[in-house]
């Protein structure tokens, strides 16, 4: 919902405040349309907002409520970021077991993710890089040219960018 994505990008401005208030508005407004599963994604939100507050614990009941809220089926973003933010506060604590075992159920929603955003790397890297019909590279930096080929083809060894 917007309230959501509201809240969202004050908890990116540091606005925890205002990022908490667009929160519960969101999950009050699934109560009165009788959605609960609607509100898990604001509540993995407001456990990221009380995280950012330092407050662990708090953290920890909120992403707890969260998995109990978002539908099972759920696989995108919501679950993705419920299961990373449980992955690190189970670091967070020192419990390595629970932040593998998290990571490996955030890894279905993470991977479609993934690979989303590569596609839109490659496809903002020619837009910057390439002009003209021959798709040829319109920058003279070594940079320039390598990741576009490592972006585009990954197989190559990463290093290779700390290098140039």
């Amino acid at each position: 919902s917007l309230l959501n994505l509201l809240g969202r990008i004050h908890i990116e401005s540091g606005d925890f405040v205002r990022a908490e208030a667009a929160l519960r508005e969101s999950i009050e407004a699934s109560s009165r349309h009788q959605e609960p599963h609607s509100a898990g994604f604001p509540t993995v939100q407001l456990g990221e907002v009380a995280w950012a507050r330092g407050d662990l614990p708090g953290a920890q009941v909120l992403f707890d409520n969260a998995l109990a809220l978002l539908p099972a089926a759920e696989m995108g973003v919501p679950r993705a970021m419920l299961h990373t933010d449980r992955a690190e506060l189970a670091l967070a604590r020192g419990d390595t077991g629970l932040a593998r075992q998290e990571l490996l159920l955030a890894l279905p929603a993470a991977r479609t993710h993934v690979r989303r955003l590569r596609f839109w790397l490659v496809t903002r890297l020619k837009l910057i890089f390439w002009n003209g019909p021959d798709w040829s590279i319109n920058c003279s930096k070594p940079s320039c040219r390598t990741l576009p080929r490592i972006v585009i083809n990954p197989a190559p060894r990463l290093s290779i960018i700390w290098r140039r």
